[in-house]
C-alpha cells in the first residue's frame, strides 16, 4: 500500500471516529462523567441541613438525566420530587490546558481562566443569595460547592442514553431542589383545558414575585419567567438560581426601566407563539407595574375574566 492510500485510510478512519463521537455527544447531551467532577480551586460554604427529612429523602434515591443548562446538568429523582443539579465543567480540559501551555497562547489562556473564575464565583454567589434570601421561593434544599468531605453518600445516576454511574457526592459540586411544575407546562395544560383565568393568576403571582425581589435590591441577569419559573402548591418558584445578583449602582429604577422590559420581550415572544390569548393581558399587567410601580392584585377583575 502506497503512502497516499495509507494517508487516505487514516483520514477515513479519523472521519468515522469523528462522526461517531459527534453522534454520541449529541445523543447524550454533552454529558460525560468527568464533567461533573470539579477542576476548580474555588470553594464555597456548604449550605443546608443533611438531617432535614426532605434532604435525606432526596439523597436516598436514584436519579435519571433530565436536562442541561449553561452551567449545570440536571437529573430528576426516581419519585419525581427532587432535582439534582451538577455544576458543569470543561468537556476536554486536558486539550484546552495543553493548548494554552503553548507560548503564543499562554496570555490568552490566563484571560480565559480569569473570565471563567469570575463567572463561577458569580454563579456561586447567586446560589448563595437564593439560599439565604429566597429559600422557599427557590425550593433549594442543599448546596455543596466544594470537594471537601461532608459525609455525603454515593448516588446512582443514569445519563440520557441509559448508562449508569455511582457518584461520590463528596467529590462533586451540586445542589438539590424540590421539583416545581414549570410555567411553560402549566400554561400548555391550561390552554388544552381552556383555563385561561388560571394562567392569568399564575402570571400575576410570578410578576409580583419578580417585583418583590427587585424591591429588596436583587436583580436577575437573564429574566425569563417562562423558562426559569414554576410552581409548588400554587406558589411561584424560581428554579434557575444562577442569575441572582445585587449591585449597589443599580436601584429599583433599573428594574422598572430595563429588567422588566427584557422580561417582557421574552414573555411576549413565547406567548405570541404558544398562547396568544394571554398576550394582551401580559402586556397590560407589565405596563401596570411600570406605570403604578406597585404590586398587582391577585384577584382578577371582571374585565380580566372576560375571554
Amino acid at each position: 500500500m502506497n503512502r497516499t492510500k495509507i494517508v487516505s485510510s487514516l483520514i477515513g478512519i479519523l472521519g468515522i471516529i469523528g462522526v461517531g463521537f459527534t453522534v454520541w455527544d449529541k445523543a447524550n447531551d454533552g454529558f460525560y462523567l468527568h464533567r461533573i467532577f470539579s477542576d476548580k480551586k474555588i470553594h464555597f460554604e456548604t449550605l443546608g441541613d443533611l438531617k432535614d427529612p426532605s434532604t435525606q429523602d432526596a439523597l436516598s434515591q436514584e436519579y435519571e438525566y433530565l436536562d442541561q443548562g449553561h452551567q449545570i446538568f440536571a437529573f430528576i429523582s426516581k419519585d419525581g420530587k427532587y432535582i439534582l443539579k451538577f455544576m458543569k465543567n470543561e468537556k476536554f480540559p486536558f486539550i484546552k490546558n495543553a493548548f494554552y501551555q503553548l507560548p503564543p497562547f499562554r496570555r490568552a489562556g490566563l484571560k480565559v481562566k480569569a473570565k471563567r473564575d469570575i463567572s463561577t464565583r458569580r454563579h456561586y454567589q447567586s446560589c448563595g443569595i437564593a439560599f439565604e434570601e429566597y429559600l422557599e421561593q427557590t425550593a433549594l434544599l442543599y448546596i455543596h460547592f466544594n470537594t471537601e468531605s461532608s459525609d455525603l453518600p454515593r448516588l446512582k445516576i443514569k445519563d440520557k442514553i441509559g448508562l449508569s454511574y455511582q457518584v461520590d457526592l463528596n467529590k462533586v459540586e451540586f445542589m438539590i431542589q424540590k421539583r416545581a411544575s414549570t410555567i411553560k407546562d402549566r400554561f400548555e395544560s391550561y390552554k388544552k383545558t381552556g383555563d385561561l383565568n388560571l394562567a392569568k393568576i399564575d402570571l400575576v403571582k410570578t410578576l409580583n414575585f419578580v417585583l418583590e425581589r427587585a424591591q429588596r435590591g436583587f436583580f436577575d441577569k437573564a429574566p425569563n419567567i417562562i423558562n426559569n419559573f414554576g410552581f409548588i402548591e400554587n406558589n411561584p418558584v424560581e428554579f434557575d438560581v444562577g442569575g441572582f445578583y445585587r449591585d449597589s449602582d443599580k436601584t429599583i429604577h433599573h428594574f422598572y426601566v430595563f429588567e422588566i422590559e427584557k422580561l417582557r420581550r421574552r414573555v411576549i415572544k413565547w406567548l405570541d407563539e404558544n398562547y396568544s390569548e394571554l398576550t394582551s393581558f401580559a402586556n397590560e399587567k407589565i405596563d401596570q407595574i411600570i406605570l403604578k410601580q406597585e404590586y398587582l392584585s391577585e384577584e382578577l377583575s371582571e374585565e380580566d375574566t372576560t375571554l
